[in-house]
């Protein structure tokens, strides 16, 4: 475990697990449609990835790494509307490539991207630890 102020780190062969001021986040590398992750961040912690701030999107990019691609909580839902899963607000998006797709991912540059929502990627959940 490494300690940094209030980032830490846990990693083993399936996930890792940071903390990035008052969220838990998770990458999860076991691929799963846009869906599947979307109930398996849920069902086992909060909900999907959402990016607050230039700060936390520099952090999960780290996270993320240089050979991996994973899904965030972003989708696009009628009228073609960008929203986050977890109602989080308003979308602020810092480095998108496209939007063809309805399901968002990151990629290890950190650039946003869509796909098709049945795509396998890794995936990004996350968990509130605590209210500001």
């Amino acid at each position: 475990m490494q300690h940094c102020l209030d980032i830490w780190e846990v990693c083993s062969h399936n996930y890792r697990l940071v903390a990035i001021g008052r969220y838990l986040y998770h990458f999860v590398k076991s691929p799963k449609t846009w869906r599947e992750a979307q109930s398996y961040c849920r069902g086992n912690f909060a909900d999907m990835a959402t990016v607050e701030s230039m700060a936390e999107h520099q952090r999960l990019k780290e996270i993320v790494g240089n050979s991996e691609v994973t899904w965030i909580g972003l989708e696009r839902s009628p009228p073609k509307r960008w929203v986050w899963t977890d109602g989080a607000g308003d979308v602020k998006v810092f480095e998108w490539t496209r939007a063809n797709f309805d399901c968002t991912y990151m990629k290890a540059n950190g650039f946003w991207d869509t796909l098709t929502c049945g795509e396998r990627l890794a995936s990004l959940c996350y968990y509130r630890r605590w209210k500001q």
